[in-house]
């Protein structure tokens, strides 16, 4: 960018982010050092630097590109942007907050330190932010491990329920089949069959439905926690107190055991039943067992 427009930009036109120690060239144009000593790198000329924006050619002095002179004005430019941008403490409106007070774990300002806060234990706020960040790291882990086992267990849930209507189908279908063979004689005992199935198979298909309806209300809920804090890690207008604050939610007293509670449905997975449908050797003398019987006592051996 021009020189003369630095102040409705402070942007550097190579990396287009904000300037890193500008530089000026000969037609006074100003770039990131980085930016130009990669320009360099790729040149022919590595004692001159040709300007991405009017194509003038700089001699480099002895030294290279740091020995340029750099741009103080955009420089003050963003030194006053950054201590406009600074977080303001609520209490004290004209002081920057600073440190963190641990007792009451808040960020504080100066004023707060000397006063309501002067017999506790603070520390910077940076230092105490890249804690936070590392420990919320650890909770998003923990969080991304808790959503991959809801997704895994509502896989499983989902393959039960259709295994369960599989053999459904494949139950009416012999009953069916079956049906097809006999005489008036059996109507009865064939109604009685499909009404045992149909019971079996709400007994069987009701506690799947519902677990699944339980595992997906805690897969968004976690799901949910994991968006909004990579938005807090990830977001530079999060606040301190949000960081914070998350830290309490994810990692702090309590946290592990809501999480538990999100993801403990899994311990009673094998009083699931199974539907099945046992077929009897053709006997006229025996029309119900003929037909077959219906049992959904089975369980699922194993999950995962």
């Amino acid at each position: 960018m021009a020189s003369g427009g630095v102040a409705d930009n402070l942007t550097c036109s190579l990396c287009l982010e904000g300037f890193k120690n500008p530089k000026f060239l000969r037609c006074h144009h100003s770039f990131c050092e980085e930016c130009l000593i990669a320009l360099t790198r790729n040149s022919a000329r590595r004692s001159h630097v040709t300007c991405p924006e009017c194509r003038k050619v700089t001699q480099l002095p002895p030294g290279g590109v740091s020995q340029l002179q750099t741009n103080f004005y955009i420089t003050r430019l963003l030194d006053a942007n950054a201590d406009r941008d600074a977080e303001i403490c609520q209490v004290h409106r004209n002081e920057k907050l600073r440190y963190y007070c641990v007792n009451c774990d808040v960020p504080i300002c100066l004023d707060c330190r000397n006063t309501d806060h002067d017999k506790h234990d603070t520390e910077g706020l940076a230092s105490d932010l890249a804690t936070a960040k590392g420990e919320l790291e650890k909770g998003k882990l923990r969080l991304e491990s808790a959503s991959r086992d809801l997704e895994n267990y509502l896989a499983w849930l989902e393959q039960a329920e259709k295994e369960v209507e599989n053999k459904l189908q494949s139950a009416e279908r012999k009953l069916s089949e079956r049906t097809a063979t006999v005489s008036r004689w059996v109507a009865e005992a064939v109604d009685n069959g499909l009404k045992s199935l149909k019971e079996a198979s709400e007994k069987t298909l009701k506690p799947l439905r519902n677990r699944r309806s339980e595992a997906k209300r805690s897969l968004d809920t976690v799901q949910k926690m994991e968006a909004d804090l990579e938005r807090v890690l990830t977001d530079s207008s999060s606040s301190s107190q949000d960081v914070i604050s998350w830290r309490r939610n994810v990692v702090g007293q309590g946290s592990e055991e809501r999480l538990r509670e999100l993801t403990s449905d899994r311990s009673n997975v094998y009083d699931v039943p199974i539907l099945l449908f046992t077929e009897e050797s053709l006997n006229p003398e025996a029309i119900a067992e003929f037909i077959g019987t219906v049992d959904a006592t089975s369980k699922y051996s194993t999950f995962g």
